[in-house]
């Protein structure tokens, strides 16, 4: 009698302990009903950002993608900058010529600019009286010219001749910090460049390869802002 009754108190057990596990079975939802489902929006999303970055990246216009970055940086970086440029207007007095077919103006002090980019192209004067000085509403222009002027390629230089470059970029950015006075964010940036070109002067006779690499670090900064300077005016 008591293996009867045990027996049946088995069966019931497993009965029970099969409603549950069924019974749970339908409450949760299967894995494969969720994360296959996810992971497919998943991927479909980067499928489709990946497609809009390739078609940005094209072959064809990857370079040209690549320079409206390095732009967009560099405006940012100096939208100061750009204000000074886009504000900036060549004065009206004092205007001896102007030249439509080159678009340039000259001035009775001796300097020609470009109405295009705003910059000094040519000064002349008397061998008597020599140079005179740009008037106020000249000197970002002037700024602008010399920036133009110092910023060209670094390339194959020598050792000997690496002192006498430095000096001369010394001295035009002196000049350029004296007539940036009226700017301060041109003003920093000259600072910035020759305190680079300072500093590699020294190492010209004991360390030539630091030397240079200071050299190309303020010859890089000389390169972006003469860059900021052409986008602002309207060049490309």
């Amino acid at each position: 009698m008591n293996k009867r009754y045990g027996l049946a108190a088995f069966v019931i057990v497993m009965a029970l302990s099969v409603f549950v596990i069924i019974h749970n079975a339908k409450e949760e939802k299967p894995k494969a009903y969720t994360e296959p489902h996810q992971d497919t929006e998943t991927e479909k999303a980067k499928t489709k950002s990946d497609e809009i970055i390739e078609n940005l990246l094209v072959e064809n216009d990857k370079k040209d993608f690549e320079i409206q970055v390095e732009n967009k940086r560099l405006l940012e970086k100096y939208s100061e900058v750009v204000n000074y440029i886009q504000e900036y207007e060549l004065p009206k007095t004092g205007v001896t010529r102007t030249n439509d077919d080159l678009n340039t103006v000259e001035y009775e002090n001796g300097y020609h600019f470009s109405l295009n980019s705003k910059r000094v192209i040519s000064r002349t004067w008397d061998k008597e009286d020599g140079p005179k000085e740009p008037t106020e509403g000249q000197r970002l222009g002037v700024v602008i010219g010399l920036i133009e002027d110092i910023d060209y390629e670094p390339t194959l230089i020598s050792e000997n001749d690496l002192p006498t470059i430095i000096e001369k970029d010394l001295f035009t950015l002196y000049d350029i910090f004296l007539y940036a006075e009226n700017y301060p964010v041109i003003q920093d940036w000259a600072k910035e460049s020759y305190a680079l070109l300072e500093e590699a002067q020294i190492l010209t006779d004991s360390d030539f390869e630091k030397a240079m690499d200071l050299f190309l670090q303020a010859h890089e900064n000389i390169a972006d802002m003469s860059k900021v300077m052409t986008l602002a005016a309207g060049g490309k």
